[in-house]
């Protein structure tokens, strides 16, 4: 699926539905993959295939740490990685420390937090969209150089 983030418009759409408990998705840095927690697992998807669907893996199944623990919310941050919280009060976050590779590295309770969460991650803007030239959505006047 392409967005334009002008107009908010999607271009070739495709839907699935699901059945069951839902939690969240987040898409990979590079546009290739699309994760989604479902209650206890992680799945990844692979938006280049010819069928989407057929391509879903299974990257995670909750490994019993600390009583019940549900996989919920995702959120791309700015550091590249893919952050995951739990639907119970939990002091942890799952991590998917490589979302564009082949190996993910889905670390469940990867990252310890001072204090007890639950239903939420951290609000990450995406601040590395930079600018778009030539674009009527671009009122910054920036030039899209890539070098810092």
């Amino acid at each position: 699926m392409l967005g334009n983030r002008c107009t908010g418009r999607l271009s070739n759409h495709e839907q699935y539905f699901m059945k069951g408990n839902f939690g969240g998705v987040s898409i990979a840095p590079n546009g290739r993959y699309i994760y989604q927690n479902v209650r206890d697992t992680a799945w990844r998807y692979d938006l280049e295939a010819p069928d989407i669907w057929a391509s879903r893996e299974v990257i995670a199944v909750y490994d019993g740490f600390k009583g019940p623990f549900s996989t919920y919310q995702m959120q791309l941050a700015p550091d590249g990685k893919i952050y995951s919280s739990a639907t119970n009060a939990v002091n942890y976050l799952h991590v998917i420390h490589q979302p564009d590779e082949e190996d993910c590295q889905y670390q469940q309770h990867g990252i310890k937090l001072p204090k007890y969460t639950g239903f939420s991650v951290p609000n990450f803007p995406h601040f590395r969209l930079g600018p778009l030239d030539g674009s009527p959505c671009d009122t910054l006047g920036l030039n899209n150089d890539p070098r810092a």
